[in-house]
């Protein structure tokens, strides 16, 4: 089993997962404080998912990433991908699922 990571500062505030029910975000704090519970990823519509990930980039720490054929782009610049749809903002919010989905069964282990 994978050890859980130890999320500090910027990261610690991320939502890990959205209640559709109540439209809120879900820190692991609200989890282990049971504040909340865990809603599955694919329960999620991909409109929820897309709004997920966007709110994870904006409570995180600035950044600048870059693609192996692409410019390089902030942060600011990646949540506009997202939401605009391109090929990049599709492909990085499904690296962020993928991280999400593995990132919420350690949690779900650690309860």
């Amino acid at each position: 089993m994978a050890k859980m990571p130890n999320l500090q500062g910027p990261d610690r505030d991320k939502p890990v997962c959205f209640d559709p029910e109540k439209n809120l975000f879900i820190t692991i704090d609200d989890i282990f404080d049971k504040k909340a519970t865990i809603t599955p990823i694919d329960k999620l519509t991909e409109e929820q998912q897309k709004k997920l990930v966007v709110e994870r980039l904006r409570r995180g720490a600035d950044f600048t990433e870059q693609a192996i054929s692409g410019p390089p782009c902030t942060r600011d610049e990646v949540v506009e991908h997202i939401e605009k749809d391109s090929e990049y903002g599709q492909m990085r919010t499904q690296v962020e699922l993928s991280y999400l989905r593995e990132f919420l069964k350690q949690i779900e282990d650690e309860l």
